[in-house]
């Protein structure tokens, strides 16, 4: 089995359109990029949990996956991760982690 199918099979679908956005605040899901690309920053939130200022932190292609976080608090806000659809969106497939560590769960060859 493959990324892809596992996560086809496991996970929950997405569309992410270009500049449309997704708070990352759960630490059980794992997000795995179907298509497109999707550019993950560090965001500050504001009492209702809108995005404000934000820092780049990687670019994720087709075939790439991550982990979710949980929210932090520092001071008077809160600190996250929010994923942005690239120029071209993204399709993405949300699953949940539990407990499993994917790259020695599937066996890619």
């Amino acid at each position: 089995m493959n990324y892809t199918d596992f996560f086809q099979k496991e996970g929950k679908i997405n569309i992410i359109p270009e500049n449309g956005h997704l708070l990352i605040d759960d630490p059980q899901k794992v997000y795995y990029v179907d298509q497109g690309t999707l550019l993950l920053f560090i965001v500050s939130l504001d009492k209702d949990k809108t995005p404000g200022s934000r820092k780049f932190i990687k670019e994720f292609s087709k075939g790439e996956f991550f982990y979710g976080e949980k929210i932090y608090s520092r001071g008077n806000e809160d600190i996250s991760l929010l994923a942005v659809g690239g120029t071209s969106g993204a399709k993405i497939y949300i699953a949940n982690k539990n407990g499993i560590d994917l790259e020695k769960t599937l066996l890619i060859v």
